[in-house]
């Protein structure tokens, strides 16, 4: 059966799946807003559904959170397979945890690179 949208259900929608997307992305609201150019309060407004968000607005969010436009329109009602949500997760949380390794190494990398290159020149 399908829902009657109004102002409020889209609102809140919106609202929840800003903030699902932005904890997803293991982001303060006050990281998000920088990434979004906007400020912590306006994103804790959205948040709270105390204010709408423009399309403008919407294209930063979506931009800074690497998120599609529809994830933030999809209801949980709306998820065919609860486990597909599971697994997307879990995915996420391997790769952010992948990316975290691969930055340290690379730190690593660039440090004795340039630990070379001073020892190179004091010689």
């Amino acid at each position: 059966m399908r829902k009657n949208y109004d102002k409020d259900s889209i609102r809140t929608t919106l609202s929840e799946n800003v903030k699902r997307l932005r904890e997803k992305a293991g982001l303060s609201q006050a990281e998000l807003a920088e990434q979004a150019n906007r400020t912590q309060n306006f994103i804790g407004y959205i948040e709270n559904k105390k204010c709408g968000i423009s399309d403008e607005t919407l294209a930063l969010l979506a931009n800074a959170l690497g998120a599609e436009l529809v994830q933030f329109y999809t209801t949980a009602s709306s998820l065919s397979n609860p486990q597909d949500e599971i697994l997307s997760e879990y995915l996420d949380e391997y790769i952010k945890g992948l990316g975290k390794f691969l930055n340290k190494y690379r730190t690593q990398i660039i440090k004795e690179e340039v630990e070379k290159s001073r020892k190179a020149k004091n010689k």
